[in-house]
């Protein structure tokens, strides 16, 4: 039960004593807040002025059922940019975030049936970009979203349906960044569907590397 309407005191209330010092339960509650732990993400909740852009990506497997969640979690609205994949997005969709705005995206499919597909990135509202792009190719499942901003710095989040092969995600980076590389800044996000321990995986991120200029990043604090 989550609320209190319908519930009533019956006689006079009459709260609970104080629990004293020797008491387990107090105890306890102080031995918590001295071991406390700090969750892998808690630097999230709080602003590092030390980085121009906070953002954050999201495999959200359907927007449209994770968009209040998303909304609630203090990680995602603590941050500059939300990179968001697999959205299922239809056209007729709008989902709003408080503070922020909707810069691209791409639908999962060409009509009203939702898909395991779908890009969209949203900015802060006072942030300035410069432009955006969204490339989505529903014949191999492979899309990308970017979004420009000042300094030439450029963000920019792919969703790969399972089976796509390396050729078709390496042509629609292509198609998506690989165009004045030397000028921009790219963080590129994503789910790619390709298993890195595997030939193909070493040959994919060997591309990213030495042709649009693409590192691996795994810590997700940097």
């Amino acid at each position: 039960m989550s609320l209190a309407n319908g519930l009533y005191i019956l006689n006079d209330y009459c709260p609970p004593a104080p629990a004293k010092e020797d008491d387990p339960l107090t105890k306890e509650l102080k031995r918590l807040e001295s071991t406390a732990s700090d969750p892998i993400f808690a630097f999230l909740h709080r602003r590092d002025e030390n980085y121009s852009y906070q953002f954050m990506y999201h495999n959200v497997q359907s927007l449209q059922a994770h968009h209040e969640d998303l909304s609630c979690d203090q990680s995602f609205m603590h941050s500059d940019l939300l990179l968001l994949a697999e959205t299922w997005s239809i056209r007729s969709d709008r989902f709003e975030f408080q503070d922020f705005k909707l810069c691209v995206e791409t639908h999962s499919s060409l009509n009203r049936t939702r898909k395991p597909n779908g890009v969209c990135i949203y900015a802060k509202k006072h942030i300035d970009f410069q432009g955006a792009r969204a490339f989505p190719n529903y014949e191999t499942g492979v899309h990308i979203a970017v979004v420009y901003l000042k300094n030439n710095i450029r963000f920019a989040v792919l969703y790969a349906k399972p089976g796509s092969t390396v050729d078709e995600i390496l042509d629609a980076v292509e198609e998506a960044v690989g165009d004045e590389c030397d000028e921009y800044q790219t963080i590129l996000a994503g789910d790619f569907n390709i298993n890195m321990n595997t030939e193909d995986g070493r040959t994919f991120w060997e591309v990213l590397r030495d042709v649009y200029w693409l590192h691996l990043r795994t810590n997700t604090s940097h």
